[in-house]
């Protein structure tokens, strides 16, 4: 059996339990001793007849909702609605079989559990038994554990439908934090839609924890230049996904940029006066400036008001008592208002000074406030100074994960959760194996250091070009990895997840995906880079571009002595994308038919993927005399552009037209650029608002008028 995350013990009997359209799925009323008494029973599923109130109330609906999911799952696999119905303790299971359902304050799991594991852990634990003559039995000591017991259930249904081999799986989390960090700022804010899909991937898979990466995205009152070009999230979306959330056991964490990264905030007349660099808001829109501007100028105590009127306005929103201020890449400190400043302490010291003022602003409301590492890695002595509650977020997304700044936040007994990531961002395809190696050893270090938790980050760096759902396989892993320390070889994840996750019967699909993200040379943010610094030379050649910002001209050349390293094998690479798309379509036949829209997108990625190889090529060769594979010796060549219109649109629309990715023909790659960004626009609009997607629009654009150029 395929099981994501693995369960951490499971023993299979020689019968089965067969599943039929009668069998009843019943909430078992177990009886167990009152909390702090030795005798007297109390029912931890209570009479309705007697009326419930309060947390017996929520406790009931979160079983029901748990009963309800599960018998969705059967009607999904089965084809048939199980009823629901309810039983006393000392009712009898009917003949014939049921499904049970029941909660019990005094669930024994395996002796490593009861070791090893934190109450908050063994309360999200369960137990499965399922006998041929009498059915299944699914124990738990919380409606959490219960629900991760049914998504064990939903797994076992999709592979075994209505024959259930005998089992008895007790399983637990081995870290009580698994979360999932979600940019929803840059570019690209989801529809709530896209949102609750996420929910339920991640409760699918036992995840407990979500954080929405905001900057400017959300609609804060008073901020009308800051939203007025944008589709922010409102209240309402806010707290309609912090009950959907619950619902499905995630804590919906605040997560709000208050130090750096306030790039769109700070550029407004609205409010620039605050930011720590002068005329904030002068030069042009640059997707390189948001990554590195801009931070709140700490010298200003109006400022430091400010700030807190976001925190203030946002955190109700939310039931989690946690919230995350972000506070990472302060690029700007100490280099405009604050440089005097630093002069006479330095930008740590003032960074942590700052950063403590925001904590006990936090804490002061109610919550733990959580920041991110980057800045104080190298002197993490500075972090006690923070409110004892504070934890530290400490992210590196290399493959080779560093373990010494880990190990040291352990040394001084601070509180961190270690953050890998999906390594979707500025990229088509994520770079699924880079991804599978930098998680791997962050949830491995996770648990040898006995972190609270693992926060797996999917941020949208340059434009959000990337699909959202494209993340599912790094969540999925670190999901995977975090509940169970044991670990699970790559090639078992990707067969679990091809057939769970894609319902690929032949389990090769994950794989496929992988070999995908590989085959590109030329990446969306390759493309970014160039087109964003080319901006500014033109800007520089109209004498419109600063004296400050000139140095960031001389990147220009690193960036075409990079494509130069790459160049003139965009064919053979292409041939090789055509060749994996192929043996993507070939697994539709094994594929079950509701997954099967799950490959459209990457197959309209894929066919970017091979035009931006030929992008960087064919700009190579007719831009700086490069040559490249895509025009071979001794083939007849004849660039569309050099023929009448006319001609020219029946050498686009017929028979004959040229292979854009296959050939160096530069208004056939401007036509197929643009015809292809279509398709990318309406997935876009399935899942996302249209945001800021406008930027991304002028680059491609951008790109196809430069080619009609050549």
């Amino acid at each position: 059996m395929e099981f994501l995350p693995r369960v951490q013990q499971l023993q299979q009997g020689p019968g089965c339990f067969y599943l039929r359209p009668q069998l009843p799925l019943i909430l078992k009323s177990v009886q167990c001793p009152e909390p702090g008494r030795t005798s007297g029973p109390r029912a931890l599923l209570p009479d309705l007849a007697a009326g419930v109130l309060g947390a017996d109330r929520l406790q009931l609906d979160q079983v029901l909702f748990a009963a309800r999911q599960l018998q969705a799952a059967v009607q999904d696999c089965c084809g048939w609605t199980p009823s629901i119905l309810r039983q006393g303790p000392e009712q009898a299971r009917p003949a014939g079989g049921a499904i049970v359902l029941q909660l019990t304050a005094d669930l024994q799991l395996g002796q490593e559990a009861e070791s090893t594991a934190e109450p908050a852990q063994m309360a999200e634990g369960y137990r499965i038994d399922i006998q041929a003559e009498t059915g299944a039995v699914l124990s738990a000591n919380s409606p959490r554990g219960l629900l991760y017991g049914v998504r064990t259930l939903q797994q076992l249904l999709q592979q075994s439908a209505a024959v259930w081999p005998e089992l008895q799986i007790q399983d637990w989390p081995d870290l009580p934090g698994r979360g999932f960090y979600h940019d929803v700022t840059r570019s690209r804010v989801p529809r709530m839609e896209s949102l609750k899909e996420l929910v339920d991937m991640m409760s699918y898979f036992k995840l407990n924890e979500l954080q929405l990466y905001v900057e400017h995205s959300f609609l804060f009152p008073g901020f009308s230049e800051v939203w007025r070009d944008d589709t922010p999230l409102e209240a309402q979306d806010i707290l309609e996904l912090d009950a959907y959330c619950r619902q499905r056991g995630i804590e919906l964490i605040p997560s709000l940029a208050s130090f750096g990264h306030l790039y769109k905030v700070l550029r407004t007349r609205s409010f620039s006066d605050y930011c720590e660099l002068d005329n904030p808001g002068t030069a042009p829109f640059s997707w390189y400036d948001r990554q590195v501007h801009h931070t709140i100028d700490v010298t200003n105590d109006e400022a430091f008001a400010f700030i807190c009127y976001m925190l203030k306005a946002y955190m109700p929103l939310f039931s989690s008592r946690r919230f995350n201020i972000c506070a990472d890449e302060t690029f700007d400190l100490g280099r405009g208002k604050s440089a005097a400043t630093v002069r006479e302490s330095s930008v740590n010291q003032i960074y942590v000074s700052y950063l403590k003022k925001l904590c006990e602003f936090v804490a002061a409301q109610g919550r733990s406030p959580q920041f991110w590492g980057d800045i104080l890695e190298q002197e993490p002595e500075l972090m006690r100074e923070l409110p004892p509650q504070t934890v530290c977020l400490n992210w590196h997304y290399s493959q080779e994960v560093p373990e010494a700044p880990i190990r040291r936040l352990s040394e001084l007994n601070i509180p961190q959760y270690l953050c890998p990531g999906t390594s979707a961002w500025n990229r088509g395809l994520p770079a699924y194996t880079a991804a599978a190696q930098n998680i791997r050893e962050t949830c491995r270090l996770a648990h040898l250091y006995q972190a609270r938790g693992v926060l797996n980050t999917d941020w949208g760096d340059w434009g959000h070009y990337e699909q959202p759902e494209f993340s599912y396989p790094g969540l999925a892993l670190g999901a995977a990895l975090s509940w169970n320390k044991a670990g699970l070889p790559q090639a078992d994840f990707n067969r679990s997840l091809s057939k769970l996750l894609y319902g690929d019967s032949n389990g090769r699909l994950a794989e496929l995906l992988q070999q995908l993200s590989q085959a590109s040379v030329f990446q969306w943010g390759d493309l970014v880079q160039y087109y964003d610094i080319e901006q500014r030379r033109q800007r520089e050649a109209r004498g419109e571009l600063p004296a400050g910002e000139r140095g960031w001209l001389e990147q220009l050349d690193e960036i075409e002595e990079s494509w130069r390293q790459r160049l003139g094998q965009a064919r053979a690479h292409n041939l090789k994308l055509s060749q994996l798309g192929r043996e993507l379509l070939a697994l539709l036949p094994g594929m079950d038919r509701s997954c099967r829209p799950r490959l459209e997108p990457y197959l309209i990625y894929n066919q970017g993927n091979q035009l931006f190889n030929a992008l960087a090529d064919t700009l190579a060769c007719l831009k700086y005399g490069r040559s490249t594979d895509l025009l071979k010796a001794g083939e007849h060549h004849q660039t569309t552009g050099q023929l009448t219109p006319l001609k020219r649109l029946e050498r686009l629309t017929g028979p004959a037209a040229p292979d854009p990715a296959l050939t160096l023909d530069a208004w056939s790659l401007a036509a197929a650029l643009e015809t292809w960004y279509r398709d990318i626009r309406n997935l876009w609009d399935r899942v996302s608002r249209p945001s800021e997607r406008r930027y991304n629009d002028t680059m491609i654009f951008w790109y196809a008028d430069l080619l009609r150029t050549l």
